[in-house]
């Protein structure tokens, strides 16, 4: 598998060709492959929120297909593809909420 951080992990301005991002958060590209699970460790104040782009994953056993998503709490958080998959992977403060509600 290759994951490759998008966004870097620090706080602050971030410039891109698309815009600017000013958030305390981290954004990583994955490619996957079956049989080669991914493992990322969450800190106690962190907290993801992973979208499958194209292929199966499951995610802690959550089975996911194209265009779904979960969120992931603080802790180990195994992603495994059924055979090539593309996911992204935003990483973010715990206890954030969607203004949404």
């Amino acid at each position: 598998y290759r994951v490759v951080p998008a966004v870097p992990p620090t706080p602050g301005l971030h410039r891109f060709d698309v815009g600017e991002l000013r958030q305390n958060t981290s954004l990583f590209l994955g490619r996957l492959e079956a049989d080669r699970p991914l493992e990322l460790e969450l800190r106690a104040d962190r907290m993801a929120y992973l979208l499958v782009a194209d292929g199966d994953v499951s995610v802690n056993g959550a089975r996911l297909g194209p265009g779904d998503g979960a969120m992931a709490q603080p802790g180990t958080v195994r992603v495994e593809a059924q055979g090539a998959a593309r996911v992204v992977v935003i990483e973010l403060p715990s206890g954030w909420r969607s203004p949404r509600g």
